[in-house]
């Protein structure tokens, strides 16, 4: 089943809180993550995560699927990331340059390794 797309107000909206934003960075690599993990990368309780991945799961930016005891999260879709991209490049938001481009760490579905993406790390530049 397809999701409907969201309204460009809504994108805008979900993409202006800035910790909504870090949880995209965070994403960028294409692995998914723990909530738990993505918490503790941004510095916020887990209920707080909780909130900004349903926000962003309703403007369609990210899944969220739950994966035995964890509930993971990721980009809904490869132009998410392309999008995120585009709009850092166009941007001199100060977040840019405190992402590595590097997730390290708890993965869901696996064991914690560092990945990086070249496309993710050519964001940050």
């Amino acid at each position: 089943m397809t999701q409907p797309r969201a309204s460009v107000e809504s994108l805008g909206q979900a993409l202006a809180e800035p910790r909504r934003l870090r949880i995209l960075l965070e994403l960028l690599g294409g692995v998914p993550l723990p909530a738990g993990a993505l918490a503790a990368r941004i510095g916020v309780a887990p209920s707080t995560v909780s909130g900004h991945l349903a926000r962003l799961q309703e403007a369609g930016l990210v899944r969220v699927e739950q994966r035995g005891r964890a509930r993971c999260a990721m980009l809904a879709d490869p132009s998410v990331a392309e999008a995120v991209e585009a709009l850092l490049r166009m941007s001199a938001e100060p977040a840019v340059a405190s992402w590595s481009g590097t997730t390290a760490g708890s993965r869901c579905g696996g064991r914690g390794r560092a990945t990086t993406t070249s496309r993710a790390t050519s964001a940050s530049r």
